[in-house]
């Protein structure tokens, strides 16, 4: 029996919805797993470093398995953005993430970070020089007013205990736009392997200079096991496996759809946290977390349709 092209690309469009929901939920594991560690009273950048010493290896050997698909060459400006949007993307903003979610929320924390949409509308703005188009200047604003009333619908108390972290969660979200701005077409263009074992190694140098300068080297062995444990999962399900799952779903999609996938994010998390952290949400957080992730895909599909060849980056934020 013979398989029409509408079957074939339905199966593969299929396929495609799966692996990115598979991608999303696992990026979504990272405040959830970040949280137990710390649990054991592991250092931020000792977990940091622990996971960069399991993940630029898989990255490197990916890119290995991969060499025959590489052949684009890699010019040393090409080289130059990639490593500036690694050591941004996924050392300074992961740290600030990292660090933050020692007092914010798994949940508001994911929130906060979707918030990123609206700070690459700032940077396309200052960067084409022009004004944005009214639609997006009100969406931008509606995100704001929802993350406002997520963060202070727990109570002032609640605010207060969390504001510098949440101020280290919208800087994090601002150096994931600079990330993906930086980034570009370079995923696209250089191959996804590549390009994440550059970005990955530029990050890595940065975590272990940090980790060098600010703790004692025994520091990474004589951790609990179950910490490793958490370093494993953060390196392998949180950060490689993601990011392969994501793309190749990109592969069999369209953009705009996978878009629209990622917003399941916040909501992954929100379950996670519930269910083994036990976070809960008040009504008006509620309000707030619907009205951001709202009007975080209003601002997604218009970046969207007004720039439809323009290469998502390669995962999400809190990656």
């Amino acid at each position: 029996m013979s398989v029409s092209g509408g079957q074939v690309n339905g199966a593969a469009a299929g396929a495609g919805v799966v692996l990115t929901l598979f991608g999303v939920a696992a990026f979504s594991t990272k405040g959830i797993i970040a949280k137990l560690a710390y649990g054991h009273g592991v250092d931020p950048i000792v977990l940091m470093t622990l996971r960069m010493l399991i993940a630029v290896p898989l990255f490197w050997l990916l890119l290995l398995i991969a060499a025959s698909a590489t052949k684009v060459e890699c010019s040393r400006s090409d080289l130059g953005r990639v490593l500036v949007a690694g050591f941004l993307g996924y050392y300074v903003a992961q740290f600030l993430d990292l660090v933050a979610l020692q007092t914010v929320s798994a949940t508001l924390g994911r929130l906060i970070l979707f918030t990123y949409p609206s700070f690459v509308v700032l940077l396309m703005m200052i960067a084409e020089r022009r004004a944005p188009p009214r639609g997006r200047v009100l969406a931008m604003a509606v995100c704001y007013v929802g993350l406002s009333m997520a963060l202070l619908g727990g109570g002032m108390d609640a605010f207060r205990a969390t504001w510098s972290g949440a101020v280290m969660m919208l800087i994090s979200a601002m150096l994931f736009a600079c990330y993906y701005v930086t980034a570009g077409d370079l995923s696209r263009r250089l191959g996804v392997y590549r390009f994440s074992a550059f970005a990955m190694s530029a990050a890595g140098v940065g975590v272990v200079v940090h980790y060098l300068l600010s703790q004692p080297v025994a520091a990474l062995l004589g951790q609990p096991l179950v910490v490793y444990g958490y370093a494993f999962a953060m390196a392998v399900g949180v950060t490689v496996l993601p990011v392969i799952l994501i793309l190749e779903g990109m592969r069999r999609i369209a953009t705009e759809t996978s878009a629209v996938l990622n917003l399941a994010g916040p909501m992954f998390t929100f379950l996670l946290a519930w269910a083994v952290l036990g976070e809960r949400l008040s009504a008006v957080q509620w309000i707030g977390f619907a009205v951001v992730i709202g009007a975080g895909w209003l601002l997604g599909r218009a970046g969207n349709a007004s720039e439809p060849s323009r290469t998502r980056p390669t995962s999400g934020p809190g990656s």
